[in-house]
């Protein structure tokens, strides 16, 4: 069982820099934030970010004969909810990941995932996706050799994959 939680880098003072909230809980996936308010309630009493990540729906997938695309959709709102509720200015920035390589069997496909929240952020102006799916793809979509940006477990990204996830954060954020 991993947590991650108040992980800080600060430029100068305490008002400034990345902060890290709730991130790093193994076996989470978007039922575990959407039943409870305790991070929710640590966000509006710690923080006010300027952009909000939520990177959920591997797990989801992993487990799709209980939480199916439409459940998964459905919690992710309540999230998103929640969010706004702590700071409405707030960007959401949606993370769409990548397909695990461990599922061989899925209920539902990963793209119904990726679709969900894609239907989720659009129309909304302060919320975005990331794409990272569209460049790590899956362990068994993508050819052996380009195989270096995923760890051994076909779940979880080397540092290079943690680059190019980087590099679509930019990629998506860097806009006017």
């Amino acid at each position: 069982y991993a947590v991650i939680e108040g992980v800080m880098e600060y430029d100068g003072d305490e008002d400034a820099g990345i902060r890290c909230w709730e991130a790093g809980h193994a076996g989470y996936n978007a039922n575990s934030y959407s039943s409870t308010s305790r991070w929710s309630n640590s966000l509006a009493a710690a923080v006010e970010p300027d952009v909000a990540f939520v990177a959920l729906g591997l797990n989801d997938f992993a487990a799709s004969a209980t939480f199916s695309p439409t459940a998964f959709k459905a919690n992710l709102a309540n999230i998103v909810t929640k969010i706004r509720a702590a700071n409405p200015e707030c960007l959401i920035a949606v993370v769409n990941s990548y397909e695990r390589g461990d599922v061989t069997s899925p209920t539902h496909p990963w793209e119904a995932y990726v679709t969900a929240m894609a239907e989720l952020v659009a129309g909304d102006d302060k919320a975005v996706l990331i794409d990272t799916n569209g460049r790590l793809l899956g362990w068994n979509l993508v050819d052996p050799e380009y195989r270096t940006v995923w760890d051994a477990d076909k779940i979880h990204v080397s540092p290079a994959g943690h680059g190019v996830i980087a590099n679509a954060v930019l990629g998506t954020l860097d806009r006017p």
